[in-house]
């Protein structure tokens, strides 16, 4: 924004590099007028934000978040196969459903 680009004078300030893709955070007009290149890296991250969202989705279908804070939660003891299969079968835990056979659709 210009606030931004008013705490520097355009000699120190030649570049902005966005890492990522795109420019919506860039008031490129202000840094046209100034005279400052932009650019950006736009497959910086890519493999991260979907190897989070695959982790972030497989989280809400098993109920990973949920079932690891049942593990010491309340003074309750889950250890063993059987008590992980309880807490995993109560019904406000959302199970810990098998995905096997299960269709993901990303829109």
């Amino acid at each position: 924004s210009k606030d931004f680009l008013d705490n520097y004078t355009s000699s120190t300030l030649r570049l902005i590099v966005r890492f990522g893709a795109g420019y919506c955070n860039v008031d490129l007009a202000e840094c046209t007028r100034r005279r400052i290149a932009v650019c950006n890296c736009p497959s910086y991250g890519t493999e991260e934000v979907a190897d989070a969202a695959l982790a972030h989705i497989l989280n809400m279908y098993r109920s990973v978040a949920y079932l690891a804070a049942e593990l010491t939660s309340n003074g309750r003891v889950i250890a063993g196969p059987d008590s992980i299969a309880a807490a995993a079968a109560e019904p406000y835990s959302g199970g810990a459903r098998r995905i096997r056979g299960q269709v993901l659709g990303i829109v």
